[in-house]
């Protein structure tokens, strides 16, 4: 196998992973497709070379690679729909509408039960019709199968796709049922396990400057965390929704009459006082 076309699916993943995680929903879709094109440019350029011929490594290509860069752009899509069309309502009403929506991923999943077993179980008796372009499409019958373009692709292909991206996109699903149980009325979160919980009663701006310095330091992971899990920590340690941070740190950055770091600025004045104080006694 081609060792730069291994190296495809790694690759991308660990560039969409590095998106800031508070990008509004058609800025994520649009960064991320524009970061996912080019792979599947990469990879129809390799799989075009003549010495890529072998068919074990075209079975390998279009089972293990294809599928899981084709995955980010129908999970993106996924994503985007889901976010746009969340419904405005009690945190009973959201939560119906993400438990329909895994509900219909399961159905697709049932609907498709023989291939998705092929695809969990790590089969391989007919990979040479499956994972070979031109080897057996019509033998998949699948109501929604699009063109597909006869050398850089397969039926089979595009279905084990859509599976990494379901079950991708299920636990996303899982994990905003989550969030949303978690919250209160007001959007605030409620802190399991703690009888006199911690709960930030300041100005979110304020928080917002402590979120921005930890992250831009390095504090925590050893610096490899990023602004969003940071923004995360802080809203489920400390009880708040802080928003959208992004924006609102632009309105830090405009301020012309007072300091940027206006309350990192009063911290250190308070930690010196009581420095201070602490000395005289």
């Amino acid at each position: 196998m081609n060792m730069k076309i291994e190296t495809l699916p790694p690759t991308l993943r660990e560039r969409l992973m590095a998106l800031p995680d508070d990008l509004a929903p058609l800025e994520r879709f649009n960064a991320a497709i524009g970061i996912i094109e080019p792979f599947g440019a990469e990879f129809k350029e390799l799989i075009s070379n003549e010495d890529f011929l072998d068919i074990k490594q075209k079975i390998s290509a279009f089972k293990h690679i294809k599928p899981y860069i084709d995955a980010h752009r129908i999970e993106e899509g996924l994503r985007y729909t889901l976010v746009i069309n969340r419904p405005i309502g009690r945190t009973e009403t959201q939560v119906d509408y993400f438990e329909g929506q895994l509900e219909s991923l399961a159905a697709f999943l049932r609907m498709n039960a023989f291939y998705y077993q092929y695809y969990k179980n790590g089969f391989t008796e007919l990979d040479h019709l499956y994972f070979v372009p031109g080897g057996g499409q019509a033998a998949i019958p699948m109501p929604d199968l699009p063109e597909l373009a006869p050398d850089t692709s397969t039926a089979m292909t595009y279905l084990f796709a859509k599976f990494i991206a379901y079950e991708r996109i299920q636990f996303y699903i899982l994990n905003q049922i989550e969030l949303i149980e978690r919250q209160g009325p007001s959007g605030t979160f409620y802190l399991e396990d703690s009888d006199n919980p911690v709960k930030w009663t300041g100005d979110i701006v304020n928080l917002i400057e402590v979120a921005y310095g930890v992250w831009l330091t390095g504090q925590v992971n050893n610096g490899n965390a990023s602004l969003g899990q940071i923004v995360r920590w802080l809203e489920s340690s400390l009880a708040v929704n802080m928003g959208n941070v992004q924006k609102k740190f632009g309105e830090i950055e405009s301020r012309k009459r007072i300091s940027i770091t206006r309350f990192l600025d009063q911290m250190v004045q308070a930690i010196n006082m009581r420095a201070e104080q602490d000395l005289l006694r």
